[in-house]
C-alpha cells in the first residue's frame, strides 16, 4: 500500500519535471 503510492508520488515528480 504504502509502496503504490511512493511509486505513484515518484512517477508524477518524473513527469512533472520531465514536462516542465
Amino acid at each position: 500500500m504504502a509502496h503504490s503510492v511512493n511509486v505513484r508520488n515518484v512517477n508524477v515528480r518524473y513527469v512533472y519535471y520531465t514536462t516542465k
